[in-house]
């Protein structure tokens, strides 16, 4: 289980509490999966959305997402030109403001790693989180992520969170190595269920919909606060980014 997965489960549970107001935009450019995740086959994808983005209204932009039976809306590119859908990458600065008058969730999953072609969609965001596992690489590579989004992205700390994937309490490194490697940051524990996991890619259901009573629902759960705060509190317009 990867981002992508953290991601859309994540996206589907805050739907679930607020139908209609939660925008999962999936701009991986290599592997992008979202739609085949949930056996969705777009016919419209963000570059469509980019293409249009002066005359979109509420009804126009309705037309374009992919709706779910979750209550989430969900926006790819299609990726059936790799070139283009870089080029049209490179400005989806212009589309983000649209999305955030109709959307008060918007919920990015990026490729692995920091692109630069995004950081107009990094730099505003609300809410950064990391996905790491337990492994002295991935640890390494978090923090490396952290110092990026600082000093390259303009990222204050209290923005960025780290998830730590897959983890496991009898682990060789400790939560507090972790703690101690990406330093004043909050860490988001997601359990080890591979079993889960595979059944649920493999039936095209996600996890929070067909396991619900699983200790990683749960966690997902747990995560989905952090994307959906009190009622009285401000909406932030762009909620979350998965890396």
């Amino acid at each position: 289980m990867g981002a992508t997965t953290l991601a859309l489960n994540t996206a589907i549970e805050v739907a679930s509490h607020h139908a209609g107001e939660v925008l999962l935009l999936d701009i991986d450019l290599q592997f992008g999966v979202i739609p085949d995740y949930l056996n969705i086959t777009p016919t419209y994808s963000i570059s469509d959305a980019i293409n249009s983005s002066n005359d979109l209204d509420e009804i126009s932009l309705g037309s374009l997402v992919n709706k779910h039976e979750s209550g989430l809306h969900v926006l790819s590119f299609k990726h059936e030109n790799n070139v283009d859908d870089y080029e049209q990458a490179q400005k989806i600065g212009r589309l983000l403001p649209i999305l955030r008058r109709f959307y008060p969730y918007v919920i990015i999953d990026l490729s692995r790693g920091l692109d630069h072609v995004f950081a107009s969609a990094i730099s505003p965001a609300t809410k950064v989180l990391l996905v790491s596992q337990q492994s002295l690489v991935s640890v390494k590579n978090t923090s490396r992520l952290i110092k990026s989004l600082k000093f390259e992205y303009g990222l204050q700390s209290d923005v960025i969170e780290v998830i730590l994937n897959r983890y496991e309490k009898r682990h060789s490194i400790k939560l507090k190595d972790i703690e101690q490697a990406v330093g004043d940051h909050d860490i988001h524990l997601i359990p080890n269920d591979f079993k889960v996991t595979l059944e649920s890619t493999n039936l095209g259901q996600p996890f929070v919909q067909s396991r619900k009573k699983s200790s990683i629902t749960r966690s997902i759960i747990d995560l989905s606060h952090v994307l959906s705060p009190l009622e009285h509190e401000e909406k932030g317009w762009l909620k979350k980014l998965f890396s």
